[in-house]
């Protein structure tokens, strides 16, 4: 089974909102095919497009005011709507109009700090849709490189509780792929999962992994443990402050 494949239809105009949008998916391992901005693409461009919207398995229109001022979007639209794609269409200005009409909208809000709001309702949609492809997508793209620092190890396995049951095998490349990332180890959503899947699988992994990993976890445990009671400690310390308790 390959990647979740996203295909992002926009006029170039939005291309700072769709190029984010883009970096976000692609957090998940979501394999996300954003047309270059050109306004005029080539015929070698052209087939690439069609070539992608005949393999994406969702087709996700950026609708906003400029969305039908393109030669393009209309196009891919019909395109996709032909080839029997899933459609998401994302609402930024304008609603879902002709034939993806057939489809709610999902509305999404681009802030001054260029994140885009509603990317977890978008994430919940895929889940939704194409569970297995996802589960094997985020599994896939668990790297040091992509999981560095705790927000995002707390992102993932968020989202990973949500793709439950695995494999044996996609069990095994969590444990490998975690093992010496502290920042997954140690991570508030990441230990607790992993430790249950710990427990689960416990007869079919290498002993020697086993091993290494229930001590990690172990070690990360009582960092989670530790920080939760620092936390815990500073808002009973604020709220004597403020006279609440």
């Amino acid at each position: 089974m390959g990647s979740l494949k996203v295909f992002i239809s926009y006029n170039h105009k939005d291309y700072d909102l769709a190029s984010n949008l883009h970096k976000e998916l692609e957090f998940f391992g979501i394999e996300i095919f954003l047309a270059h901005k050109t306004i005029e693409p080539s015929k070698e461009w052209q087939e690439e497009i069609e070539k992608n919207l005949k393999e994406c398995d969702v087709f996700m229109p950026l609708l906003t005011d400029n969305f039908r001022d393109s030669r393009w979007t209309d196009q891919e639209v019909g395109i996709a709507y032909a080839y029997g794609k899933k459609f998401i269409p994302l609402i930024y200005h304008i609603v879902p109009y002709g034939f993806m009409g057939k489809w709610q909208g999902h509305r999404i809000e681009f802030t001054g700090f260029k994140r885009i709001e509603g990317i977890p309702m978008i994430i919940d949609l895929l889940v939704k849709f194409f569970p297995e492809k996802l589960r094997q997508s985020a599994i896939d793209s668990i790297s040091f490189k992509n999981i560095h620092n705790y927000e995002k190890s707390n992102r993932m396995f968020s989202l990973l509780k949500k793709l439950e049951p695995f494999s044996n095998d996609q069990v095994i490349a969590l444990m490998q792929k975690s093992v010496d990332n502290d920042q997954i180890i140690d991570g508030t959503e990441a230990n607790p999962l992993l430790k249950q899947l710990l427990e689960d699988y416990k007869e079919k992994l290498d002993p020697s992994l086993m091993i290494k990993i229930k001590k990690r976890l172990e070690q990360g445990y009582r960092k989670v443990a530790l920080s939760e009671e620092i936390e815990k400690e500073g808002h009973l310390s604020k709220g004597l402050e403020d006279g609440l308790l």
